[in-house]
């Protein structure tokens, strides 16, 4: 008898979902009481003990499925990437900053705010170019779209306990 267990691949996703889900609110429960302070080593830590626990679990039930765990992981990677992304972003943290500003700046302050070497000037130019961004007279103006962004973003820094971009 084998301890591996051959299961459809919708049956090992919706469990993989299932554990994600399972990992990805305990998680943001463990960011709001302990702050986001090491966020990479709790994430990769809990990440790896959420593992743990679905190979113990798969292993007490005589039922090890490879999809599972390797969907599970992939899962929790993604996740984690969002979850620096949502930290870290240049871009998120320009339009924050613009929009915490009255959502209008002089396009030469911005520059000099945010370095203006030629990473954050073809940053800027995207940031334009994706509709986020208009600049009339030498004057940056948060669109419609980028508001909107800024607060799903805020919203959600919100929900997991993130205090400020960056």
């Amino acid at each position: 008898m084998s301890i591996f267990a051959a299961i459809s691949p919708s049956k090992a996703m919706l469990i993989s979902v299932c554990w994600f889900s399972a990992g990805v609110m305990i998680h943001l429960i463990i960011c709001r009481l302990t702050g986001t302070q090491k966020y990479m080593v709790k994430g990769l830590a809990f990440g790896l003990l959420l593992m743990l626990c679905l190979l113990a679990s798969q292993a007490y039930l005589r039922s090890i499925n490879i999809a599972v765990l390797y969907y599970t992981f992939t899962l929790w990677l993604a996740y984690m990437m969002f979850f620096v992304n949502l930290l870290n972003s240049v871009t998120l943290k320009m339009l924050d900053f613009l929009n915490r500003k009255g959502g209008t700046l002089n396009a030469k302050d911005f520059s000099v705010i945010f370095g203006g070497n030629m990473g954050i000037n073809s940053r800027l130019k995207a940031i334009k170019r994706n509709g986020f961004l208009d600049e009339n007279a030498g004057r940056l103006h948060i669109t419609r779209k980028g508001k909107l962004l800024t607060s799903i973003i805020r919203l959600l820094r919100r929900v997991i306990g993130i205090t400020e971009a960056g």
